[in-house]
This record gives C-alpha cells, structure tokens and sequence, in this order.
C-alpha cells in the first residue's frame, strides 16, 4: 500500500507530544526488528543497508559542509585583509601575511572565483532521482531548455538560458593563473584549510578533554553543553559590564563637555569685559582720527578750489572770457538761425509735393550716375590722348 499524503511534524510539536514519539518508536522497534515477523529478511537487509547509507552520506555531507564552511572563513579573511590594506595604501602581500594567511593574494581571488561557480553550479544541478519526461527529453534533443521554453525550472536541467553545470565549472577552471595547474592550486589550498580544521578540532578536544577530566565516560557529552553555556552566561556578562562601562564613560564625557562649554563661555566673556576694553579705546581713538582727517582734507579741497577760481577769475581773464561769452551766444544763434531756415524750406518742398522725398532720392542716384559718367569719359579721354602721342 502507497501512502498518498505525507505528515510532516516539527520539533517544537514532537516535543508538545512525548506519547506520540514514543508510540512511533515502539512500532519502529516493531515492525522493523530482524525477529519481527512483520519484516521480511530481504527488507530489513535493505532498511539497514540503506541507513548504512544514510550514515555515509550525513557523513560525507558534514565533511563537505565544515570544508566549505572553512573555505568562506578564509576567504572573509582575505577580504579583511584586503580591505585593511586598501585603507591604509599598504601591499597586498604584507597585509596577507599579517593576517596570518599562508599563500598568495591570486590563490585566494581563484578560490572565490572556483567557489561561486561551484556553488552556481550546484543549483543548476538536477534533484536527485529526477528523471525527465519524454517530452522533455525530445525538447532536450532539439537543444530547446524545457526552462526557457516553460518557464518551469524545478524539475529542468538547463537554467540561466541553457547552462550546464560542467560547462559553467569548465568556463570558470579555464580562468585565472591556474587553469592549467589544479594540481599547484590545490596544493597551496587544502593543506592551509586542513591546518585550520585541525586547529579547531584540537581546540574542541581540549576544551572537551578539559570538561570532562576526573569525570565518568558518561558525563563527557553533557559537560560540553554546561560549558557552552557556562561561556555564553560570561560572555553575557562581560557584554553588560562593557555596556556599563561605556556608558559610564559616555556619561563622563558628557559631564566634561559640560564643564569645557562652561570654561569657554567664562573665557570669552572675560575677553569681552577685559581684554578687548582697551581695543575697544583703540578703536574710538581711530576713528575720532580719521574723521578728523576726512574734515582736514575737505578743508583743503575748500582752499584748493577758491585758489582756482581766484587764478581763473582776475582783471585779465575776466573781459577775454566776456569776449569768449558773446561769441559762443553769437554762434549758437546763428545755428539756431540755419535750423530754422532748413526746417522751413523742408516743409515748404514737403508742401509743394508729396513726393519730394523720392525725387531727392532720384536726384541723387542720377548725381551719382553723372559722376561715375564723367570719370568714365575723362578716363577714356586720358587713354586717347596717350595713343596720339604715342
């Protein structure tokens, strides 16, 4: 019998139910027992083989899981690095073995690189036990992503436009300074990784070996967790004591700020009162100098200009600019006279004809022609008379 729907608990409610978890285990230890005559002999072979199997692979898993864990550490470390140096405009290098990385600077660029197409490449993977339907796989034939054509990629093998996951893997290993060296590559790589492992797990099994001395075998796995949790109540503890701290220190500064601002304003004041008193003397004493000074000149500017009108005006020059006088007002009548004149002959041609604008206008054209006219015949008389003579 084939059970169609599927019922999926979590924790928090397995743990709300203890009667219902210990009811699946004892029908577990059931049905699922060698000596259960439930359970055929090929069955339970192939339910124990199969979480054989299910143990490889958690454990494989988990491998790969703490390798990819450690590689992205390292690399956030690299980027620190980076980073550092790009701050202080210091080398590269430097920076890398100061934060105690081993290899160089390209290593870790590949690294990232290879890590993103690999984990691209992860997700354009197929589920495992998938298999495509036979439409599909006459679309896959004709070279069409069912993808790109459905829109559909759970299922599919082409995402992104058609991409494989070896071709993106290949496009990226084709790249960078080891694209033809793995093998240098990792070499430089795994043994860096594994000695950080291996620090970690050395330190794990102290702090395990630790917790767990003087103690019996069976109180080893429940000391770690106390310790844990131990470390975290300190860490709590010390984080409060430094919030206190800093805000103890933020209220000092506060309180010398304060004080700072009333000091300040103490100084300026007495400045004020004080020491700009006698600047403030200084000032009136310049001013009163400078207006006394504009007085002064204008006084002489006074003289300077009854000097000039007692040269300009005397007995000599005085019936000469009399004489000056009348004939200025004698030439200015005589224009006014012509004004008029021209003005009243205008209007007179004006009334006369309407036209008389035009025909000025003509007049003078045929002037000029005239002109022109007699410099042609005196020019051409002058060439003649030079041919005679000749």
């Amino acid at each position: 019998m084939k059970l169609i729907n599927q019922v999926q608990l979590s924790a928090a409610e397995l743990q709300v139910c203890p009667k219902f978890t210990e009811l699946i285990e004892q029908l577990e230890k059931v049905c699922f027992s060698e000596s259960s005559p439930l359970v055929v002999k090929d069955a339970a072979e192939n339910v124990a083989q199969a979480r054989l199997d299910m143990v490889k692979e958690r454990e494989k898993y988990y491998i790969a899981k703490a390798i990819h864990s450690e590689a992205t550490a390292l690399l956030e470390d690299y980027q620190e690095a980076k980073a550092l140096a790009v701050d202080r405009d210091a080398d590269l290098r430097e920076a890398v073995e100061q934060a105690g990385l081993w290899s160089d600077p390209e290593v870790y660029e590949t690294l990232a690189r290879r890590l993103s197409a690999a984990e691209a490449a992860q997700r354009l993977r197929l589920p495992e036990g998938a298999s495509l339907k036979p439409d599909e796989a006459q679309e896959e034939s004709n070279g069409i992503p069912k993808g790109v054509m459905t829109g559909d990629d759970e299922h599919s093998a082409h995402h992104m436009l058609g991409v494989r996951p070896e071709e993106l893997l290949r496009s990226q290993l084709d790249e960078g300074p080891f694209s033809q060296d793995s093998a240098t590559f990792q070499a430089m790589v795994i043994p860096e990784i594994e000695a950080r492992l291996r620090a970690k797990v050395e330190r794990l099994e102290s702090a395990f070996a630790a917790g767990s001395s003087g103690t019996a075998q069976s109180t080893r796995s429940s000391s770690l967790p106390d310790r844990v949790a131990a470390a975290v109540a300190k860490l709590s503890a010390d984080k409060a004591a430094e919030l206190d701290e800093y805000y103890a220190a933020d209220r000092r500064f506060t309180e010398y700020y304060n004080v700072l601002e009333q000091m300040l304003g103490v100084l300026l004041r007495m400045a004020k009162e004080y020491k700009l008193d006698h600047q403030h003397r200084y000032d009136l004493l310049r001013t009163e100098w400078l207006c006394r000074r504009c007085q002064t000149m204008h006084s002489k500017l006074r003289v300077m200009e009854f000097m000039l009108l007692r040269d300009t005006y005397n007995g000599e020059t005085v019936p000469a600019l009399h004489i000056v006088r009348n004939h200025l007002l004698r030439a200015m009548e005589d224009a006014t006279a012509a004004h008029t004149t021209a003005v009243t002959r205008l209007r007179e041609f004006q009334g006369f004809d309407e036209r008389f604008d035009e025909i000025a206008t003509e007049y003078r054209e045929l002037t000029a022609r005239l002109q022109e006219v007699e410099w042609t015949l005196a020019e051409v008389e002058r060439d003649l008379e030079a041919v005679d003579y000749a």
